[in-house]
């Protein structure tokens, strides 16, 4: 079962882009994202603006996938340990290859992520969130679950407002924040 979900990313100067997950959407699975994705791009020198974090954020989701394809298994994929000799082996370009996937209809790195219209989203996510950052690296994070929100027999009351500013956030601090409630509450259970 898929747990969709949808990530707002605000940055700097009010830019905003939206993202739609379509699996693993809950908050041990988006938060440990966001904390490498705000990780790379701060210790790269890459963070710039909403557009970016949100395009960054689909192409680590992607790899991910890539991952999955290569290793055949989502606890290979979701291990950030490749050695020289696995990444030696992979060929990126392979999957840009039709001929490739005879024996995989819809690779999971070629579907589930989505680049959505700001302000809205589909009624049916178990999850929203909303990461505001800046360029100097602070970053907050709202989290809101399934009864927060409206749902998608709800959101035409809403259609001329942003349904963004009915959500009821059930968490909201700072990525570090997110990470030590969702994740490490969770691993030391």
């Amino acid at each position: 079962m898929s747990t969709r979900t949808q990530v707002r990313f605000i940055g700097p100067h009010g830019t905003t882009s939206q993202v739609y997950r379509h699996s693993d959407g809950y908050p041990d699975g988006v938060v440990p994202d966001l904390v490498q994705l705000f990780d790379v791009m701060g210790q790269t020198g890459t963070v710039r603006d909403a557009p970016y974090a949100a395009a960054n954020f689909v192409f680590f989701g992607k790899l991910r996938g890539m991952r999955l394809y290569y290793s055949g298994s989502w606890e290979d994929a979701r291990d950030s340990n490749y050695g020289p000799d696995e990444i030696q082996t992979t060929n990126p370009y392979r999957v840009m290859n039709p001929e490739e996937f005879e024996a995989f209809k819809q690779p999971h790195f070629l579907m589930g992520y989505g680049v959505e219209p700001v302000g809205k989203w589909h009624g049916d996510e178990e999850y929203l969130y909303e990461v505001n950052f800046d360029r100097d690296g602070d970053v907050t994070v709202r989290v809101a679950g399934r009864g927060d929100f409206p749902r998608w027999d709800e959101l035409d009351d809403l259609s001329e407002s942003d349904p963004w500013d009915v959500v009821n956030w059930s968490f909201a601090g700072t990525l570090d924040g997110a990470y030590n409630h969702f994740v490490e509450r969770d691993q030391n259970v």
